[in-house]
Formats: structure tokens, sequence, C-alpha cells
């Protein structure tokens, strides 16, 4: 349907005004559930491009204004800039409420008139009686279109507002250097992106009621004074107490919101970075502390929604009481002064108060509470707009004779930079290069190497010298830490270029995917999920690299690319991509390989972030004696391979290679097999299908959920007993959601910070509103009803026809309703996944200038949504219409009912009946919407706890699993013909793997990417559940509680993950060590910098104030700390240099020298003195021997891959497995 046109374009005017157009919608649902595809196009006036765009064009309006006026320090104002845009339709909705409001006071009037018709002693003819009744029955038709026509534009409007503020939010992000983005948290901006906008989105009508509310009141009091005089005085008194007291607790409640807004922040970043990083959490057996620190930010963020109900329990209670009181005061100081008043006045007073009543307990008071929330939310948006933002301002261009891009130029002199509210600074850095070099950055971990180029983006700020080079010269970044967005592996290489397939497979072959790609089921086409979750850290790598080739820029940063791949493909990467592909590039590569460093046109030796030197191999050798110290340390004085037979002895000119060295035939790995892709795709495309069926239960869980609700009789009660469940869910949901399998994590990341943003947000807001509403409107329908049948039973007939039709309309309403509400936060979940995504790879975006194709793709997502939002709100003013129409019409019937039957009643009562008749105008219709509105909130709390219901990790029984002894374990390990695989309905990714290890062996384990070598690491730890047998100490892995298992088993993992917490946090989640036992771990480990706080030093949010390196050292202090019988070793030394691998090497070898040790690592040097090596290929082991056996066969896979590493690399390694043969003898 969404490929038609849109039916609003072509509907009649009478289709538009009562929403008619979306009856095809209606019509569809009777047949078969909606999908997203049966919801019309956005149209072109929702769309929120332009919107977005004028906003910005806006808020830069006030950007130049404030720096005008900076003498008068006016700010600029996020709220003045949205009012310039928003001014015009904003009052047309003023100007649609406002006739709706003069109709209400005029309809007292026509009803006294009415009804004075009916008087006995009336001498009116029945003709004029007619006319009277006519125009009483039509007033509430002509009432309630215009007031829906209204709400309609308003609703929109504020949709529009949500999607401008949407994009304004991400443009700024986009802009933001990372020392910027790195200080706003990335719960704050989350819960921006979700609770504060959708707060502005009530502003429209908000602003409409807090002035209607005042002038509804100023004239309700005038036409009162008009009739009873001076007696009004002490009910206006009442009245400013009632209002102040209502202003006063709107203030409170935006003192309570913002201190909530504060915790709600620190609870969406810890579970942004516990769902990132869950994997690592459940290896180091975490949940507990996680959990704890999780629910005591929960704990304080419960207390001020409490406290906010409880302030608007204050509020509508007074407004609840308002009417009765104001009554009382009125009507008993005229029967104190015995002063007479008719009929017409008491039927006009009870219309007019009761008007009162309804806005101090909706409209008015609502927004009183929404403004000063809203006040808070544009504040923290508008902090936000104002931050710092990304520039290049300092660096130089050339001139027009350096304008040629056959030459191009980038000259760097003493360069020195630093990052914002961080001690490190990079210093005096002063190197150039020209088209065709390539210039090597290297160090050790912490010398700043990629902060040098974060300088070179613009990223980290310069404090002083010069950056040259060419016009219009672009920089393409290829990060350390690789950034992969969801979608498949053409559209993360593609980044939204056009398709070119000779350059795509050019690129694909030079970054070696190819091999990966035909082992893919679906190629190119696979989708690799949020972070690129179904990828190896190689393959991830190569992704990245394989991106940046498609490009084809002018300079190529590449922040060691290399360390995450194995020898053979490091070394064809290195040939094919950066010697041959980039051999007309500026190519700036940092890296730890040192064998590559002869081919650099200049080597920048960088340590504690300045250079100590820079040159070529050769220069450096024999003038810096610290490089030629720190080369022969990483190279334990064995020579360096090279490419060709003969070494250069001149600097290398990339350009210049002769071409039979570009030529060079070497095998490449980076094989995957199509069982794993399988797996994984599947894994990605699961949680799809779970979402698509989540209408199946809905029924249930809000049906349920609506009894117990319905049980509350006062907005207090209603407030303590609602928190009560969202603390029990909120409980259930935070001890239930760690115990899920891992692949569930599989899901993507923006679907599950909605559900742990938006819709625990709707579980402690809107539920416990609407929960409210839904009761207090049900009790005034049912008293009115009640009072209407008692006084005329004979309406009764006419109520039950009424019912049936309202019932009807129900059941047609509220499966599309549901339905539309579930695509809606289907729609939802891609903006969050977008964003988070976006957050991460920013310098990313930035080099590539991509910024404007992924505002373009927010945009497109925000459009998507609003297809799903704005049919939402039609189909609400779709029922009002048809709701109000019926109750218009009963009140029609009962009107001309009353020409026939007004001799036999008294005319007090036929008042009484018309004036309760009138309040179920809006009433009948918000409570219809209010039964299904319920529903709808309590998805929300369906969709929390469906995480309760899957399936737990734990599937034994606490009866079936074993007690361990003290001394378990000791360190065997048997693998009897087990197979793993990480979902049932998945491939095998290890098949029938059968070796045994004895304890205190030290086992390397190698093989190609997608060979399954982490996937023996899952599956000792359990992370899915395999079929065979995995022993330990000769018992059955599936017979140990999940916890006492992963307790006893070390993991220094290949992604080094840090949480924003202390250092000592980080290390020591239990305490359960001593600071001088952590610092022992920390000196092992050779971490030694300067930290002023300690162990108590703060890591930031995703450990980014440590370079890599040093994060993964802390993760190896983890190990060290833990002293476990077994560790395992996953390329845990990838990004540090060979001298400190080499000592950390010696502290794991001192410290786990009884200990059954498993290492996977791309370094052979890092493995090759292994007690044994464990060879893999497509999740089958090949062989099983001890290095120096292998290479005693040529023929053996092991050989062949030492050989990949170059001769003189290969001869290293062979004296080292036959000196590591002698020693174990």
């Amino acid at each position: 349907m969404s490929t038609d046109q849109h039916p609003y374009l072509t509907a009649s005017p009478f289709s538009k005004l009562f929403y008619s157009w979306v009856s095809s919608l209606l019509s569809l649902r009777r047949k078969r559930p909606l999908e997203y595809n049966d919801i019309y196009d956005v149209l072109p006036d929702d769309q929120s491009e332009p919107w977005i765009d004028r906003l910005e064009k806006a808020w830069e309006n006030e950007i130049v204004l404030s720096t005008k006026l900076a003498k008068k320090k006016q700010q600029p104002s996020l709220i003045r800039a949205t009012w310039s845009i928003y001014r015009y339709r904003y009052g047309i909705i003023g100007i649609y409420l406002f006739i709706y409001t003069m109709l209400r006071f005029i309809q007292p009037f026509v009803l006294a008139r009415f009804l004075r018709c009916l008087v006995p002693c009336s001498k009116k003819s029945f003709a004029e009686m007619i006319c009277w009744a006519a125009l009483n029955s039509v007033f509430p038709w002509l009432m309630f279109t215009i007031r829906h026509t209204g709400l309609s534009r308003g609703f929109l409007a504020g949709m529009h507002i949500r999607c401008a503020y949407h994009g304004l939010i991400f443009r700024k992000i986009v802009r933001l250097s990372m020392g910027s983005l790195g200080a706003q948290s990335s719960g704050k901006i989350i819960n921006m992106m979700t609770n504060d906008v959708q707060t502005v989105e009530h502003l429209v009508l908000d602003g409409h009621f807090f002035w209607i509310g005042t002038l509804e009141t100023i004239v309700v009091l005038a036409i009162l004074w008009t009739h009873v005089g001076f007696t009004i005085l002490l009910a206006m008194i009442y009245t400013l107490l009632v209002v102040s007291i209502q202003i006063l607790c709107g203030k409170i409640i935006q003192i309570i919101w913002t201190k909530r807004v504060r915790q709600t922040d620190l609870r969406i970043k810890l579970m942004n970075e516990i769902v990132k990083s869950i994997h690592l959490v459940k290896m180091y057996v975490w949940e507990r502390p996680f959990q704890l620190k999780v629910e005591r930010v929960r704990r304080k963020e419960t207390f001020y929604v409490i406290l906010k109900s409880l302030m608007i329990s204050v509020k509508i209670v007074n407004g609840y009481s308002f009417s009765l009181i104001f009554f009382l005061i009125v009507f008993g100081l005229l029967w104190y002064r015995r002063a007479p008043f008719n009929t017409d006045f008491f039927t006009i007073a009870f219309v007019l108060i009761s008007y009162l009543r309804h806005t101090y307990l909706h409209g008015f008071a609502t927004s009183c509470i929404n403004l000063s929330q809203y006040w808070v939310a544009v504040q923290r948006i508008q902090a936000f707009l104002t931050v710092d933002e990304y520039n290049q301002s300092k660096m130089i261009i050339m001139q027009n004779e350096f304008n040629n891009k056959d030459k191009l130029t980038i000259d760097i002199q003493n360069l020195s930079s630093n990052w914002e509210n961080s001690s490190f600074h990079l210093r005096d850095v002063t190197f150039s290069a020209q088209t065709g070099e390539l210039i090597i950055i290297i160090g050790s971990i912490a010398s700043g190497k990629s902060s040098l180029l974060m300088t070179l983006l613009g990223e980290m700020k310069m404090t002083s010298g010069t950056i040259k080079l060419n016009r219009n010269a672009r920089f393409c970044y290829v990060p350390q830490e690789s950034w992969i967005f969801s979608g498949s592996i053409k559209e993360n290489i593609l980044f939204g270029m056009e398709f070119n397939e000779k350059k795509f497979n050019e690129s694909i072959y030079a970054a070696g995917l190819d091999t990966d790609l035909e082992n893919f089921q679906y190629g190119d086409s696979t989708l690799v999920g949020d972070n690129g979750i179904i990828l190896s850290g190689g393959q991830k790598a190569r992704l990245s690299l394989a991106r940046a080739l498609y490009r084809d820029e002018d300079i190529y940063l590449l922040d060691d690319p290399l360390s995450a791949v194995d020898v053979q493909v490091a070394r064809h990467i290195f040939e094919k991509c950066i010697l041959r592909n980039l051999r007309s590039k500026v190519c700036i590569l940092v890296t730890h390989q040192i064998q590559f460093l002869k081919y650099a046109t200049t080597i920048v030796f960088l340590d504690k972030g300045t250079q100590v030197a820079s040159g070529t191999y050769a220069e450096l050798y024999e003038m810096c004696p610290e490089f030629k110290q720190w080369t022969q340390t990483n190279t334990n004085n064995s020579r360096l391979d090279s490419l060709s037979t003969s070494e250069p002895t001149t600097p290398l000119n990339i350009s210049a290679l002769p071409d039979f060295i570009t030529q060079l035939s070497l095998l490449t790995g980076s094989s995957s097999s199509n069982e794993t892709e399988k797996l994984l795709t599947q894994t990605v495309e699961k949680p799809v299908q779970k979402q698509s069926e989540e209408s199946k239960h809905t029924g249930a869980v809000s049906r349920w959920a609506n009894a117990e609700r319905i049980r509350y009789a006062s907005k207090s009660t209603n407030d303590n007993c609602t928190v009560e469940d969202q603390s029990s869910i909120r409980n259930m949901t935070i001890n239930e959601w760690y115990k899920k399998r891992d692949n569930y994590f599989y899901v993507l990341l923006g679907r599950i910070i909605n559900r742990f943003s938006k819709d625990i947000s709707s579980i402690d807001e809107r539920l416990s509103e609407v929960t409210y509403n839904f009761t207090e409107a049900f009790s005034s329908i049912v008293s009115t009803i009640s009072f209407i049948v008692f006084i005329q039973p004979l309406s009764l007939i006419s109520l039950i026809f009424v019912g049936t039709i309202l019932e009807r309309i129900r059941r047609i309403f509220s499966p599309t309703i549901r339905d539309i509400k579930r695509l809606e936060s289907l729609g939802r979940s891609p903006i969050y996944s977008h964003l988070s995504s976006t957050i991460q790879g920013v310098p990313v975006i930035r080099s590539f200038g991509a910024q404007k194709m992924s505002t373009r793709e927010f945009s497109h997502y925000l459009d998507e949504h609003s297809r799903a939002c704005s049919i939402m709100l039609i189909m609400n003013r779709w029922v009002a219409m048809r709701v109000d129409s019926v109750v218009a019409a009963f009140i029609g019937l009962l009107t001309f009912s009353m020409l026939f039957v007004h001799r036999n009643l008294p005319v007090s009562d036929l008042s009484l009946i018309l004036a309760y008749s009138f309040t179920l105008m809006g009433t009948v219709q918000w409570i219809v919407r209010l039964t299904i509105d319920v529903m709808m909130q309590m998805t929300s709390t369906e969709r929390v706890i469906e995480y309760i219901d899957l399936k737990p990790e734990e599937s034994s029984t606490i009866d079936e699993l074993i007690v361990l002894s003290p001394q378990w374990p000791i360190g065997s390990i048997v693998f009897d013909n087990m197979s793993f695989r990480y979902s049932p309905d998945s491939s095998w990714v290890l098949s029938n793997i059968s070796i045994s290890i004895q304890p205190g062996e030290k086992i390397g384990i190698v093989g190609r990417t997608g060979a399954g070598k982490s996937s023996i690491i899952q599956s000792l730890f359990r992370m899915a559940e395999l079929d065979g047998r995995i022993l330990i100490d000769g018992i059955d892995i599936k017979q140990i509680s999940l916890y006492e298992l992963r307790r006893h088993i070390s993991i220094i993992p290949q992604d080094p993950v840090l949480f924003n917490d202390t250092l000592r946090i980080n290390l020591d989640p239990f305490g359960e060590y001593s600071d001088i036992e952590i610092w022992s771990a920390l000196n092992e480990v050779q971490f030694k910098f300067d930290l002023i706080e300690g162990l108590q030093h703060q890591v930031t949010e995703g450990g980014l104030n440590f370079s890599v390196g040093q994060r993964q050292l802390i993760c190896l202090a983890r190990a060290l700390l833990r002293k476990n019988r077994i560790l395992l070793i996953d390329e845990a030394t990838a990004n540090v240099d060979h001298k400190t691998d080499e000592i950390i090497q010696l502290a794991i070898r001192r410290k786990f020298v009884h200990c059954t040790v498993l290492t996977i690592a791309h370094r052979l040097r890092t493995i090759i003195d292994s007690d044994k090596i464990l060879m893999l290929s497509h999740g089958r082991v090949v062989e099983f021997e001890s290095a120096h056996e292998l290479l005693g066969d040529d023929k053996s896979y092991f050989s062949h891959l030492v050989l990949q590493a170059g001769h003189w690399e290969a001869e290293y390694l062979r004296h080292q497995a036959k000196k590591a043969a002698k020693s174990r003898k």
C-alpha cells in the first residue's frame, strides 16, 4: 500500500473532515494483521528533512544573534528558534481551540433557552421549541468537529517538532569533536532523544491548554459575576488559591524532574554499556555487581518517580475537588443570602463549573506539569546544542603551486595537541609526505600513535604547530577498533557511494575479504548486525579497510589494521593494499609489525607523546640509539623479513615499486565456513521475526493488566500500586535478562535500548497516568448513566443501543490501533540503533565526508517512524469523531424526546439529564481510546516482560548440578566428540572436536579467520549449548552451574572492554583484592602510567581515556588477579608492541606456570613455545601436536602457516620451537 498514492491527497473534504480516508487500513486489518508495508507513505508535509532544515537555520540565527549581543549576555534560545518556524501553525491550532472554547461557553446558554421552552407556563410555539432543540442537538457536532480538527493539527505539529529536534540533535552529534562527544555520556544523549524530545512533542497542545485554561477561568468567573455579583468574590479567591497550588506543584515537579532525568541518564548509560559488553560481563561472571549497580540507580530514579506521582496526586485531587467546592461556595452563599436563582442560572452554572473541573483536572493541570518538564528538557537539549564542535581551522591550505593533485603534499611542523579533560599531550611532531610515500608511525603503547591520527583528522585539539596540505585534499581513516554499522557487507563497503563492480572487487581482494565472501551463503549481501556482531575481529578490520579502499581518497590514515589479522593475511594486505592500491596516495600507517618498517619512506618514532626521531629505517637505525634498541628488542635480534629477495638500501617510494614485487603471489586466508555464516545471519534475522509476533501475546497480557488496574479507585492508590508493579517488573527484568542466552543479545542494539529507555519510561510515566484516567473516566460515565437512567428509565433502551454501536466501533478500532502501535514501536528502534552506531563512528563518518549521508539516513528512519506515528494519531481522531458522533446523536435523540415527555417530568430533572448528558461528550470517546491506550501502554510492559520469558542459559536444575570440591579445577580438559553451535536452528561451527589437554599444558590455537578458534573459548564458557562433552577434571561442564564454571576460568578477551567507573572497580568489582594485590598485577603487565587518582582514576565510557593497548593491559591484570587454574587468551596482545608483548608473555608464563593456558594468537611468536599447537580449519581439528613435531613435517598445515611469515621469521620460529621442545625434556 505504501507504493500507492497517499489516500489523503485524493480524499474529499468530507473524508478529510471525518478521517474516513484511513478506513482502508481498518478493512485490511479485518482480513489479516497489518505489516509495515501496509502503512501509507509519509505525506510531503510530514517529511522530517524540511522541518529539520528550518529549525537548524533558526537555531543558527539564534547563535549569530547571541554572538552579536554577547555584551548583553543574551543566550541563544531554542524556544525562540522553535517559535520562529512554528508560530503560523501554532496560531492556526490556537484559532481552532479558541473557537471550540467559545462554543463551549455559548452551549449552556443554548441549553438554558431550550429548557425555558419546556417550562409549563412557557408560551413558546412548538416550532420554536423544535428550532431550539435542533440547535441544542447540532451544537455538539459543531463543537467536536472543530475540536478534533484542532487536536489533529496539534498532534501532527508535535510530531514535526519531535522530528526536527531529533534531526537537530543528530546533526550536532556528527559535528562534535571526539573530546566534546566523550564528555557527553551515551545515556544522556539517548535519554534526550527518547524522553526529553517526547516531552517537547507535547508542547504544542500543552501551551494552548495553559492559556485556554486561564481564559476559561476568567470567562466563567465573569459570567457568574453578571448573575450573582459580589457573591462570586469568595469563589474567585478560592480559584486563585487552586491556580497557585497547581503552579506551585508544577514548580516542584520541575525540580523533581530535573533530578530524575539525571538518574535516567545514568541508568540508560549503564544499560547501554552492559548491552554492548554483555558477552564479557557473562564471561567474567560480573552480572551481579552490574545488576546491583543498575538497581541502585533505578531505586533513586523510582524515588523521584514516586515523588512526582505524589505531587501529581495533589494537583489532581486539587482539581477534582474544585468543582464541588466552587459549586458549594457559590450556591451556599446564595442560599445564605436568601438570593433567588432560577433553572436557567442553575443549568448555566452547573455546566460552566463542570468545564472548570475538567480544565483544572486535565487540560490546565496537565499543561502545568508538562510545561515544567518541557522547560527542563529544552534546557538540557539547548545546553547540548551549544557544546563546542569539531573544526580544522588550524589546518593551513597550501598555495596554488601545491594544488596539483599529482604532487599531493602534507607537511606537519611542531605539532602539539591534547584531549579535553585529559593529562595526555602530544608534543612537537614534525614530518612531511608526498604522493606515493608511506609514513609508518611506531612506538610502545600509549605513546600517542592514535592521538596523532586523531589530530590530523581534527578530532584532537591542536595547541601549537601547523598542518599544511593541498587544497581539497581529503583524508580517509581506518580506526584501530573497527566501526561497522548494521547493514550488509556491501552497504558497509559502499558507504553511500555508487556501486562500481570492478572497483568493488579490487577493494575486496586487496583487503583479503574475497575468500570470506565466497564462504558466506549470501556473499556481500550478508547482514552483519550492529557493530558487525557476526564477524570476527579480523573480518571487521578488513571490512573497514575495504570501505576505505573503495572510497579512493588522497590521504589514508590506517590505525594498526594489521594487528587484527594473522601473518599471511597481514602480508597480503601490506602488499596488495598498502604497496599496490595505495601507491599513488599518501599513506600514514600505525603498526607494531616491525617487519614492514624498511618499506617506509619515513618512520616516525613516538614515546610518551613526544617524537623521539623520524627518518628512513637506515637513518634511524644508525642515528637513533632508542630506535635501534627498540627494534632489536622487538625482533629479539632476529633479522627482519623482506617482501623481496634483496633488501632495499634506499628509502622506498611506493609508486616506484617494480611490478614483479607488487605481483607476488601469496596464499591468502580468511576463510569462513558456510555453517558459521548461516548461523549468524539467522541470528540477526530471528529477532525481527520475534518482533513481528508480539501482537499475538499483546491481548492476553493487556487484558490481565486491565483487570488488575480497574481495581484502583483513587489517584494516590493508583500511583502507589502502579509504582509497586513497576518495581516488581523492573526487578524481575533486571534479575532475569542477564540470564538469557548470549545469542539473544544479537538483537539490534537499538531495539534493546528502546525497551530499556522508551518502554521503561512509558511504564514509569504514561502507564500510571492512563490507568488513572481510565478509572476516573469510567467512574464518571457510570455515575452519569446511572443518574440519567434513574430519572428517565426509558433512556436505558437508547443507552443499550448506543453501547452496542460503541462496542462495535471499539472492536473494529482496537486490533488496528494495536497493530499500528506495534509497528510504531518497531519503526522507532532503527532510530536509536542508527544513533548509537553513529556515536561510535563519528570520526570515520567525518573522515569519509559522510555526514550528509548519515543525516539523510537518519531522516529516512524518522520518516519511516512517522509513517506509523502519523497514522496512529489520525486513527485516534477517527475513533474520537465516530464515538462523539454517536454520543451527539444520543444527545439529539434525548433532546427531541423531551419535547414529548417534558409535561411528565420537572424541568429541574430535565436540565440535570441534559447537563449530565453533555458531560458524556468527549468522555465516552476518551474512555474508548483509554481502554485501547491501556492495552497499548501495557504493550511496553509486555515488551519488557518478554525478556523475562526468554529461555535462560541455565537449563539444568539445582538437583542435577554437581557440588564441586574446593580444589576444583586442577586443569585437565577433554573435548569428547564435542560439536558447538550458537542456536538450535543454526549450523555447527565446531564439529566432532576430540582432544585431551593435561593439567598445566600450554596450548596455542591457530587457524584462518572463521576456523572456529574463538568458538573453542565460547564452548568452554557454555555461551551456547553444545553436543558431545567437555570434561574439566573428569566432570562434564553441563553438570556444573554456569556461575561456578565461569568463575573458575579466566579470560583475556580480544576486545578490551572497560566500563565507566573507577579503575579499581574495572579490575575488582567484588572488592575481593587489596590495593597492593591490584598494583602488583598492574606492574606484572607493565601498566606503568601516571594516574593522579591511583586506583580511583575514573575510566570514561568505553575506556576512551586509555589507548587500546592500555585497555588490553588492564584486561590482562584482571586475569592475573583471579588466579584461576585455567586461562583462555584470545588475541590479548594484538595491539601492543613486540617488546611489551614479550614482557607480558613472560609474566603469563611465570604467573601461570602450573595452569592450563589456551592461547589464540596471530603472532606466531606468542604461541610457538606452547606444549601443543591446535590447528583448526572449518571447525575441525586438523593437527594437534607440539610445534617442533609439526614443523618437522614440511606438509603439515602449521609448517605452511609458518612459511607465510617469511624466511627469516620462519627460521626464528623453528629455532624457538626446537628450544622449547628441549626445555620440556
